[in-house]
């Protein structure tokens, strides 16, 4: 998608979309598509060879390959704690969204630089969990997490409606060695 901070330049964007099906007919779907900003994709022609297809590399226990993800998000972004981030991500990390920081020090920098922006806790009060994921799946080495994140109604003060935010993460070795993130540059959803 075209960069709105960098003219002429693009980044990548993941869109993700879940389905349960029902009597074999899709009965409900839940995507990251922004409801007030639409995805504004470049013409295919601005796009190379791109490198981030899904391959399986790694570890393929679904249920331990789920825990650890919940566990990452637990730990390191419910707590805010940059210094946790090393117990979860290979050292190599790869992310694969060109907006978001590369390898676990830009991990571990992008975790400080919220912990910093976060509201502090009143005294005594310990920091919450992030809200537990509407959609977490494992296939191969894959899982994707997806939490639901109601957002404001323009027209509507007092309403809202559900987004979803999408992550996908590849497993090595125990470790999160690859990332693909659903926030879309253009409009990053408001927190609870």
């Amino acid at each position: 998608m075209a960069d709105p901070d960098v003219p002429g330049q693009h980044y990548d964007y993941f869109g993700f979309n879940t389905y349960r099906v029902e009597n074999g007919k899709i009965a409900e779907r839940w995507s990251n598509e922004h409801r007030y900003a639409r995805p504004q994709f470049l013409p295919q022609a601005a796009f190379g060879k791109h490198p981030t297809q899904p391959q399986l590399v790694g570890e393929t226990d679904l249920e331990k390959n789920k825990q650890l993800v919940s566990d990452f998000y637990d730990q390191v972004f419910g707590t805010l704690s940059p210094d946790r981030v090393k117990d979860f991500v290979a050292q190599d990390y790869l992310q694969h969204s060109s907006h978001m920081p590369q390898g676990l020090a830009g991990l571990e920098a992008y975790v400080s630089e919220l912990a910093a922006q976060a509201p502090e806790l009143p005294e005594g009060a310990a920091p919450g969990s992030p809200p537990a994921p509407a959609v977490l799946h494992a296939e191969g080495d894959i899982v994707v997490i997806a939490a639901q994140l109601p957002q404001p109604l323009h027209d509507e003060p007092t309403g809202s409606w559900n987004y979803f935010a999408y992550d996908a993460y590849r497993v090595r070795d125990g470790k999160l060695a690859e990332h693909w993130s659903g926030i879309d540059k253009h409009a990053r959803p408001t927190h609870p």
